[in-house]
């Protein structure tokens, strides 16, 4: 027997975010012969703090550490993104949005000098964030690889589906959806992880910096394995990128999604999306019915079903009789005959 509930009416409130960075991510397509075309997204809140920089410095590096070039792209059409929780019944409140900056440049990197390290680097996260000491002195720094075409071939690293979800409800389970394309077929590890710390609010804008690059310093009581201190942590599968948490707090938690590409069992390329999720106060509804006792699954056909559910006054039960569609009721606690 199964029992579905649909409930409805969740609400969700909660403060504004601030207008700082709220993470982004860099990546590359092979174009053809040696040719490279870099992109780079950045997330902030629309309308509050400094606008997006029109123009960025990119720069890259040599597998020694040589600087090789810098190339500077200009901001693109900048959109609105849709601010989602991960919930398909929270409503996001109205002052809730995010913008999103994208950079494009093209490049032509020569094989035989090892790997090419791409980065931006730029301020400032803002405060507070709940797991970050001094976070308005931590800004981002976007870096990625791209491996030595004459050891491993040519690559285009793995790209993100979609846009992120920023908004967590508190106390209240989410999946979180982090998944990935790879135009090679290579194969792809979801993991989480510590971005870098790039600029600060001395030296918002600093010129692109040599690897290697340091994790930013998270306060007491967090970690890798903990980024939101809650209760289950935050957990995210390997294969799929799919994260899982109960966030416990209100406040904001910088994330790092790393996605290692693997070919032929060897890593050639990482990818690390860095984010900040805010965690707010949600009033809502929580779907919750007593697991019927072995008693009850044999002691005949009508069944009469027990709803611990919370946070709403109005029901739908479908119990699930294959070709039918009479099997509901809105009752609070109903009974039911199977046939």
């Amino acid at each position: 027997m199964r029992a579905l509930i649909h409930l409805f009416a969740f609400l969700f409130a909660g403060p504004a975010l601030a207008g700082h960075l709220l993470g982004g991510d860099m990546t590359y397509v092979h174009l053809g012969n040696n040719v490279y075309r870099i992109e780079v997204q950045v997330f902030k809140e629309c309308g509050v703090g400094a606008d997006l920089d029109g123009i960025i410095d990119i720069g890259i590096f040599r597998e020694n550490g040589t600087h090789f070039m810098t190339v500077s792209p200009s901001l693109e059409p900048v959109i609105n993104i849709p601010v989602e929780s991960g919930n398909p019944c929270i409503v996001t409140p109205p002052d809730l949005c995010v913008q999103r900056g994208l950079y494009h440049a093209t490049v032509t990197l020569p094989p035989g000098n090892g790997y090419y390290t791409l980065t931006y680097q730029r301020c400032c996260r803002g405060a507070p964030i709940g797991n970050l000491v001094l976070p308005e002195q931590q800004g981002s720094t976007f870096t990625i690889q791209v491996p030595d075409a004459s050891v491993h071939g040519h690559n285009s690293s793995p790209s993100f589906d979609g846009y992120p979800d920023l908004a967590l409800c508190q106390s209240f389970p989410v999946t979180v959806l982090q998944e990935a394309t790879d135009a090679d077929g290579d194969s792809l590890v979801f993991e989480l992880a510590l971005p870098f710390v790039g600029g600060t609010t001395a030296n918002p804008v600093p010129p692109p910096a040599a690897p290697p690059y340091t994790p930013v310093n998270l306060a007491a009581g967090y970690s890798v394995a903990n980024l939101l201190n809650s209760t289950p942590p935050l957990t995210i599968d390997p294969v799929t990128g799919t994260m899982e948490v109960t966030p416990s707090m209100q406040n904001r938690f910088v994330v790092g999604v790393k996605i290692k590409e693997y070919r032929n069992g060897v890593v050639i390329s990482e990818v690390l999306r860095d984010l900040i999720y805010v965690v707010v106060p949600c009033q809502g509804v929580l779907a919750s019915i007593v697991d019927l006792t072995a008693e009850v699954r044999c002691g005949g056909l009508n069944v009469q079903f027990q709803n611990t559910s919370i946070g709403t006054d109005r029901f739908h039960w479908d119990f699930g009789v294959p070709g039918v569609d009479n099997d509901t009721s809105d009752l609070a606690v109903p009974t039911f005959t199977f046939p």
